[in-house]
């Protein structure tokens, strides 16, 4: 029956990043429909940086048809298509083009030592405020790997957290206590802004309306409100203040799509959502929300930045690096990506380098891990439109090999 729905609706059944597709999927693709549809798959192999305990079959079981090539990016300058070319070793000059309107700029290959390794995403932050000028509050990044093998754990680097120690996985994030009201909103904002949906955003933010409740001793049968116990106990109980709280949330998240929060603000409308629940606020509940009173100084307020956003003052105005995975990035289009040499079964910058791609030459290496090393930093590298980094160890880096990199385009700075 829904199969037969299904297909009355739709008459084509298009498939992005079918690379990505495994058997499972594309045979629920198929019992689905009944085959009466014209199928469009997109996708690029090059991108498969995902695993699955299922055969990944990329389009299995999907009707095939003519292929279309895509050669011009609208996403890269030229001159990052061109230092594309070079990963990746089966294209040629015309396979992948970028378009002229893209600004060009400095592509760098940052080499650090094992004590300057800290100097790496300062000189990047630098870099991009010089390049880009005032554009620089959002779109750059600096990505790499954040697991590795128990038997890599002393190589180095070996993830993000060596470049900057305050980077905290997304798992991390989650067990992370709110202590204050900003805290939320930035977390809720950068949630926002890289998963591009407004699911975990609404959990933080409805976890910072559960605290501020627990503050105040409002609770159910003496136990903490988790955030969809909270809509349900609000639902149920006091139907008003919940649509009181919807709103709240909705106004929040268009307001945070436009202009910077205003945490004062925020906090006397959070508070009027729960106006009839509590008696009357106290010390706690106007700290949480960091309004200043006689009682509590300006000093003891609370403010921070956004969870694993690197802030830099540089000489051009302040840029805002936002460090991630490159799984996390995947997809997404920005202004300029630094991508971090890290270890998973091997450096993968070192290896690309020793081994041929990185450096412009056919490889002298082949086998899984090497592919896997291959497809996550093409995919890492197809994310800027306009500034490409790279950071690798001294210790990884003939001088042959430094050569190489400048003749294909990249500047190397030594820190």
């Amino acid at each position: 029956a829904i199969a037969a729905i299904i297909s009355r609706r739709n008459q084509i059944l298009k498939i992005d990043e079918t690379q990505d597709t495994n058997e499972e999927q594309a045979n629920l693709n198929k019992q689905l429909l009944d085959g009466t549809y014209d199928v469009q798959q997109v996708g690029d192999d090059r991108h498969a940086i995902y695993h699955t305990n299922n055969p990944r079959k990329p389009g299995a079981d999907i009707p095939e048809g003519p292929t279309l090539s895509m050669h011009r990016s609208f996403r890269l300058s030229p001159s990052i298509a061109r230092l594309e070319l070079h990963t990746w070793t089966d294209l040629i000059p015309e396979d992948l083009l970028g378009i002229p309107e893209r600004d060009e700029c400095q592509h760098t290959v940052f080499v650090f030592s094992r004590d300057t390794i800290d100097q790496v995403l300062p000189s990047f932050a630098e870099l991009a405020a010089k390049e880009l000028g005032r554009s620089t509050k959002d779109g750059v990044k600096a990505v790499g790997a954040n697991t590795k093998p128990k038997q890599e754990e002393n190589k180095f680097p070996s993830a993000v957290t060596d470049y900057w120690s305050q980077y905290q996985a997304p798992q991390q994030q989650k067990k992370r206590q709110i202590t204050c009201l900003t805290g939320a909103l930035a977390q809720a904002q950068t949630e926002l802004e890289t998963t591009g949906s407004t699911g975990e955003a609404r959990n933080t933010l409805l976890r910072a309306c559960a605290q501020l409740l627990q503050s105040q001793g409002v609770t159910k049968d003496d136990r903490p409100f988790t955030p969809s116990s909270l809509v349900r106990y609000l639902r149920d109980e006091h139907p008003e203040t919940h649509q009181e709280l919807l709103e709240f949330l909705a106004d929040t998240f268009r307001k945070t799509n436009n202009e910077p929060l205003d945490p004062n603000a925020t906090g006397r409308a959070l508070r009027a959502v729960f106006d009839p629940l509590v008696d009357q606020w106290d010390r706690d509940a106007l700290a949480f929300c960091n309004e200043q009173t006689e009682d509590i100084q300006p000093e003891a307020r609370v403010t921070t930045h956004a969870p694993n956003v690197f802030h830099h003052e540089t000489p051009h105005g302040p840029v805002d690096v936002t460090i991630g995975t490159i799984h996390s990035v995947k997809g997404q289009t920005l202004k300029a990506t630094l991508v971090l040499e890290t270890c998973n079964y091997g450096n993968d910058l070192k290896e690309l380098a020793e081994h041929g791609p990185l450096i412009g030459k056919s490889p002298s290496k082949a086998g899984t891990r090497f592919t896997e090393h291959l497809r996550r930093v093409f995919v890492a590298m197809t994310r800027p439109t306009s500034l490409l980094c790279l950071a690798v160890l001294d210790e990884h880096l003939t001088d042959d090999q430094r050569t190489a990199l400048q003749e294909l385009g990249w500047t190397i700075t030594n820190l």
